[in-house]
């Protein structure tokens, strides 16, 4: 039976390091493409997904557990634990972590809901329709990756067709910089480079101020 001070250090400490994954999307990519649990019954592209980190956690520690796998299920946290906080530790400017990394201010608009209301407004009302179908299929997209009924290379290859589908009604800077992180992943590095490259030219900001290390 695991020592329960050994159990609550442990979640404190996964919970902070979680806490930060989660104070900005791109501190997920330090993460493994797919972060797995439960001897590879559960997994996550926590980047790619845009998923939570601490609502992850939260949930797995608060399930039951039979006595019998308690043993077992501390190894693999423990394991876990050693992978994220190594990448974590990347993350902080100093030996000490003083001083989390910080990313340069967002001008206005600075989430995804506050960018595209605001670029709505600019629209015609057909263009404005055509940029919420867009939306949606990017959402959807975010959703099916989080689900747990395909496998994870099943999930890629429908959430890339989503992207493409997305383009095409709405041309936007977020549906290729997802391709192009997805076609990376896979390896078509040139697919993914001609992505990026056609996402800056859609939104500057996406290699201007909004993306330089601060």
């Amino acid at each position: 039976m695991p020592s329960s001070k050994l159990v609550v250090a442990l979640y404190r400490s996964l919970l902070r390091s979680a806490t930060v994954l989660d104070s900005h999307e791109a501190f997920k990519a330090l993460l493994p493409r797919e972060v797995e649990w439960r001897k590879g019954a559960k997994w996550c592209d926590f980047f790619g997904s845009s998923s939570s980190c601490v609502k992850a956690l939260r949930t797995e520690f608060r399930e039951p557990r039979p006595t019998g796998e308690l043993s077992e299920a501390l190894d693999e946290a423990l394991q876990l634990h050693k992978t994220i906080s190594q990448r974590v530790h990347l993350l902080y400017r100093d030996e000490d972590d003083r001083q989390l990394i910080k990313f340069t201010d967002v001008p206005h608009p600075t989430t995804f809901d506050e960018k595209y209301e605001w670029e709505k407004r600019q629209l015609s009302e057909e263009d404005s329709k055509a940029l919420n179908g867009a939306l949606e299929l990017i959402h959807s997209a975010s959703q099916l990756l989080t689900s747990e009924d395909l496998d994870m290379k099943d999930k890629t290859r429908l959430a890339k067709a989503y992207y493409v589908e997305s383009i095409k009604l709405f041309e936007t800077a977020d549906a290729h910089a997802y391709l192009g992180w997805h076609l990376y992943l896979d390896g078509e590095v040139e697919e993914a480079v001609s992505e990026c490259q056609r996402a800056i030219q859609v939104d500057p900001s996406f290699g201007n101020r909004t993306m330089t290390w601060g």
